[in-house]
């Protein structure tokens, strides 16, 4: 189990995972997504897009 101050680096689509439900009055989480360059979802980077910051091409 985490505590305060920690932190977990995982591979989420290899590992199951999920958090408990949160009993505390505050909480700040972040989330740090990636894509392997070399792995099966490269073309995901960028969720499509050619950078960062740039607007996703409408569907």
């Amino acid at each position: 189990m985490l505590g305060p101050g920690d932190a977990l680096v995982y591979r989420g689509i290899e590992l199951t995972h999920w958090r408990e439900p949160y009993q505390g009055e505050q909480l700040v989480q972040t989330f740090l997504h990636y894509v392997d360059q070399n792995g099966p979802s490269a073309g995901e980077r960028f969720d499509g897009r050619t950078a960062l910051g740039t607007p996703l091409a409408a569907s």
